[in-house]
């Protein structure tokens, strides 16, 4: 049987928790269907953070290189999908017209005719800003009409302030957000100091200590949150879970790669993007 060739783009680099998920629930899934002969490559983008032209002129000139003809190509997170579809789009690229499967994309999406024929996937229609919307049903209006937003400075944290200030609508108008922005959770703490009491947190991302510029753990983050703001805390992500919040929204990483794989065989069985809908990730609340 022909080798088919697969290969998949991650936003993220190599230890994100979320992509590693993704990426062993759909090995492990594909794994099972060995008799397919499919061969993988993997390229992890390390797009989370803005990046100077030079860098991705550098992604892409690499991304070329390749000698092998895939059969697909998977992009993992909105930005990994941007530089697929700029490539798909350009002719002097390796994957013009490329057939594109693509998960976990939280902004909007709009496909010519053209590119429906080749390019299909799931994306997270829900998010954040709904999943504020069902937390202030479980909380009393003294506290849930003021919510403080902790985010850090990647590109996919600038993508979910973005989009809740696009969905505002869908809250009171006496509900008020703060957005506490910053790497460092020292820098974070000082802000919480001077919050009143009367809110919930909703953090997402990862953090670092300012004095060693290392990644502390969701846990340690919740923890030094709490010593300075006793308030309930909220998190975005599978790190969040077990950390001390009341509760997370995420998507299971394994589940959404095993669903995943499932559409690459169903796509490479039956060569049917162009037929396809794009469907709806599903989110987990803890």
């Amino acid at each position: 049987m022909n080798e088919k060739n697969i290969y998949i783009w991650l936003e993220y680099y190599i230890f994100f928790v979320s992509e590693t998920g993704i990426e062993h629930g759909f090995i492990s899934t594909i794994n099972k269907y060995d008799v397919l002969n499919i061969e993988l490559d993997i390229m992890y983008l390390d797009l989370r953070e803005e990046r100077d032209v030079e860098y991705k002129d550098y992604i892409i000139e690499e991304l070329n290189k390749k000698d092998t003809d895939y059969e697909l190509v998977l992009a993992i997170d909105d930005k990994a999908f941007e530089l697929i579809k700029e490539q798909f789009s350009d002719p002097n690229s390796k994957y013009y017209m490329q057939d594109i499967l693509f998960t976990g994309i939280s902004t909007g999406i709009t496909l010519t005719t053209e590119e429906k024929e080749h390019i299909t996937g799931y994306v997270d229609i829900f998010g954040v800003t709904y999943f504020l919307e069902m937390v202030q049903n479980l909380h009393h209006e003294s506290i849930s009409r003021n919510i403080t937003i902790i985010i850090n400075d990647t590109l996919y944290a600038q993508q979910v302030k973005d989009d809740l200030i696009n969905r505002i609508y869908l809250f009171d108008e006496a509900t008020s957000f703060t957005i506490v922005q910053d790497v460092y959770y020292q820098n974070i703490l000082n802000d919480l100091q001077s919050q009143d009491k009367d809110r919930i947190i909703f953090i997402l991302g990862e953090y670092k200590d300012k004095l060693t510029d290392t990644k502390v753990s969701a846990p340690f983050m919740i923890e030094q949150i709490r010593s300075v703001i006793d308030v309930p805390i909220y998190a975005e992500g599978e790190a969040y879970i077990d950390s001390g919040v009341v509760g997370v929204y995420y998507d299971d990483s394994y589940k959404v790669g095993e669903q995943l794989a499932h559409l690459v065989l169903d796509v490479l069985a039956r060569k049917n993007i162009g037929s396809r809908i794009i469907h709806q990730e599903s989110a987990e609340v803890y």
